[in-house]
């Protein structure tokens, strides 16, 4: 084989090995920009979660005030209350349904400054690294996240 032939098909193998590794490259590229995507979704998913839930909070605030100025003797208007408790039912069927686009089961335990989900025994965040409890335990924390005192 002359000298040519050697280099010519050396330059083609060296080509078609460029061409695979571009190709790669691009696959691999292409995933990490789904991959990134799809974390940038969820992280506006669980943002909006957060949203919902400190809207609903304030919601229930505000039907502790109508309640608590009923039994102090000046009464609310309960129309206004019956607003406030249907705005609640609305905010709680909008939370459900993003809590279902991403996966978070109702029972489960969120991190209140990311919304990552967190398990009883988590003491940080695994997703934003911020701590859970500061002088409370796990389960003041899961009571708290299941609505009671």
């Amino acid at each position: 084989m002359s000298d040519n032939k050697k280099l010519y098909s050396l330059l083609d193998t060296l080509r078609r090995t460029a061409a695979f590794t571009g190709n790669l490259a691009l696959g691999g590229a292409y995933l990490a920009e789904q991959k990134a995507e799809d974390i940038w979704k969820t992280a506006k998913l669980r943002m909006e979660a957060n949203r919902l839930d400190e809207e609903i909070r304030e919601r229930l605030q505000d039907v502790g005030k109508y309640v608590y100025a009923t039994h102090t003797g000046s009464p609310s208007d309960s129309d206004e209350m019956h607003e406030t408790l249907q705005e609640i039912d609305h905010l709680k069927g909008k939370l459900d349904a993003v809590n279902q686009k991403i996966g978070r089961r109702p029972e489960a335990l969120a991190c209140p400054f990311c919304g990552a989900d967190v398990q009883p025994e988590d003491r940080y965040c695994r997703e934003c690294g911020e701590g859970l409890f500061e002088d409370n335990s796990a389960e003041d924390f899961e009571d708290n996240q299941n609505g009671e005192s």
